[in-house]
């Protein structure tokens, strides 16, 4: 379950097994975080557009200082 705090936000989709991944590590570690489905939600589309240069890749996780990681691996 996403926590609905600042902190990491990561953008993802209900498909995508590297935003499941993301998830259990994110929780695994007690790490906060929001989730923005990018399917579901058409400004978190928009923002993660914003963040890649028009690149949708999921999943994205923003940090709290602006640093980004695009499918990190």
């Amino acid at each position: 379950m996403a926590a609905l705090t600042p902190g990491v936000t990561l953008y993802t989709t209900p498909f995508c097994p590297g935003c499941f991944r993301a998830k259990v590590i994110l929780q695994r570690f007690s790490i906060a975080y929001t989730e923005r489905d990018v399917t579901a939600d058409l400004d978190a589309y928009d923002d993660l557009l914003r963040l890649t240069r028009g690149r949708p890749h999921v999943p994205t996780l923003q940090m709290p200082s602006g640093e980004l990681l695009v499918e990190p691996a």
